[in-house]
């Protein structure tokens, strides 16, 4: 199963692909023709070897000539099938990168992926959504301290984000989905340790 990639990623190997394919293609094309002038000259020189011999004239430099030519012409042969191969071969991780960047899996996968939202200590973010990974927005957040008391009451936008306003002090939290929504989803509720640092963004899926 072909690997999975963020879209920059996916991007960046495309135009890398295909700037490396499309060298490769040219020099194919430029051995291809350089291919057919060395037949040309082979067979010309063939021609004349012939006709030096019914002459009786001396052809032993002439035929060296010939093995030269021909030894080259059987490398640009095998020069050329190994760069077709090599452009089959990038042609064929390109399109496996296609597809993964337009499959099912990979579209999930970018919304399972969640967003920072803040880079301010102490400050609590999320997302809520549903098991499908829809997010769900008007969801009542609350936030409360280890004595059980809500010290933010906030909602999510219409992305299922949420962020309080203002920083927390230091000290153990839970960030809960309150029971008051109206919605048949169960939410756990998560602990948080604020500690003077950036809190990465929660993830908070009904099921």
């Amino acid at each position: 199963m072909a690997k999975i990639e963020p879209v920059e990623q996916v991007e960046k190997h495309f135009q890398e692909t295909s700037t490396v394919g499309g060298e490769a293609e040219d020099v194919v094309a430029k051995l291809k023709k350089q291919n057919e002038e060395l037949a040309t000259e082979i067979k010309k020189l063939k021609e004349q070897i012939e006709r030096s011999k019914s002459l009786s004239i001396d052809t032993d430099t002439q035929e060296r000539l010939l093995r030269k030519l021909e030894y080259q012409k059987g490398d640009f042969a095998s020069s050329y099938a190994e760069l077709k191969k090599q452009i089959r071969d990038l042609q064929k991780k390109l399109d496996e990168k296609v597809i993964v960047s337009t499959g099912k899996d990979f579209v999930d996968k970018l919304k399972r992926q969640l967003p920072v939202l803040t880079n301010t200590p102490n400050i609590i973010s999320g997302v809520v959504r549903d098991s499908s990974g829809n997010q769900l927005s008007d969801m009542l957040i609350l936030v409360k301290n280890s004595r059980g008391d809500t010290v933010r009451a906030l909602k999510t936008n219409s992305l299922g984000q949420f962020v309080v306003s203002t920083p927390l002090q230091n000290g153990t939290y839970t960030v809960e989905v309150s029971p008051s929504n109206k919605t048949d989803l169960t939410f756990a509720i998560i602990p948080v340790e604020v500690r003077g640092g950036i809190i990465p963004t929660l993830d908070i899926v009904g099921k």
